[in-house]
């Protein structure tokens, strides 16, 4: 991997107005009528061209840098090799022939040209964003295998191992919920005025004054994130990584660490396990949809 040629991908959706400029639905246009999502734009670029030789092996660092998307990415006769998430380095190297990212997610994956030179699509589909149903894939770059070929380099299998906090013990569980409740909303109430239902985390808006979980250092805990909104919630935390132990109540075998993963819709559910281990302090835990970030479903957590 060391050496490789790299691509820093930052993937955001914009709306463009007819004058050509970006728009801020939200903030500046609450009035938009709803419509189609916006294009997704690679590093601000409208489906850009990118360039690899037949054989030649790149790390592409994606970002989903959207307000609320969750997407599926693929590359037309390339499969992905995932070698991290969310900066963490996976123990074992995994090839997928397409790639989920939720909003705040990050993804390292090696790609290796094809034999045959030619152009290709790299394609995104939306999960959830601003639509109704699942909408049909989009070109969101183009891939030009040109050039004289390389020879193909062995990818790799093993990576970094990582302390399976499923063989540590657990010295304390917690259980919180993703939930919206409908106005008139208690007090304090968000100051969004695009809202029209409340997202919450327990039943309560964020309130900066308020500690929500109280931890200690040295300890390992178990937290479970359950989701009773008729939305996928990408559920992140600040400071401390954690290790993913189930999903919907079903065991699940981590690849790596991670600080940004889906809670599904209608019940769903993860549950992880974290350590709190040189820093004492104060940070947040959220749902990475910004609207609801903002409207009031975030927490406090307190370490000392």
């Amino acid at each position: 991997i060391a050496g490789l040629p790299e691509r820093s991908l930052a993937l955001m959706r914009t709306v463009i107005g007819p004058d050509g400029h970006t728009i801020d639905a939200v903030r500046n246009n609450p009035a938009l009528p709803p419509g189609p999502a916006g294009p997704v734009l690679v590093n601000g670029s409208l489906r850009p061209i990118m360039f690899i030789s037949p054989g030649e092996t790149q790390r592409w660092r994606l970002l989903n840098g959207s307000v609320s998307s969750l997407w599926t990415i693929q590359i037309e006769g390339h499969p992905m090799t995932l070698i991290a998430q969310d900066g963490n380095t996976l123990a074992n190297a995994v090839t997928l022939n397409a790639l989920d990212i939720a909003t705040a997610q990050r993804r390292d994956v090696l790609v290796q040209g094809a034999s045959r030179p030619g152009v290709y699509q790299v394609t995104y589909q939306d999960l959830q964003g601003p639509f109704t149903g699942v909408q049909p894939p989009v070109t969101l770059a183009y891939l030009v295998v040109t050039g004289p070929a390389q020879p193909p380099q062995p990818l790799p299998t093993k990576l970094l191992p990582f302390v399976d906090l499923r063989n540590v013990a657990v010295d304390k569980q917690r259980t919180i919920e993703f939930q919206q409740i409908l106005p008139p909303f208690p007090p304090p109430h968000p100051e969004n005025p695009f809202e029209t239902e409340g997202f919450v985390i327990d039943g309560k808006f964020f309130n900066p004054n308020r500690v929500d979980q109280f931890g200690r250092l040295n300890t390992t805990e178990e937290w479970t994130v359950k989701n009773s909104t008729t939305k996928t919630h990408p559920f992140h935390i600040h400071i401390n990584p954690y290790q993913v132990t189930k999903i919907n109540g079903q065991p699940f075998e981590a690849l790596s660490y991670e600080d940004t993963s889906p809670v599904s819709l209608n019940g769903g559910s993860i549950t992880f396990r974290t350590r709190f281990l040189d820093f004492p302090g104060t940070w947040v835990f959220h749902c990475h949809i910004l609207g609801h970030e903002d409207g009031g479903m975030m927490g406090i957590v307190q370490v000392s």
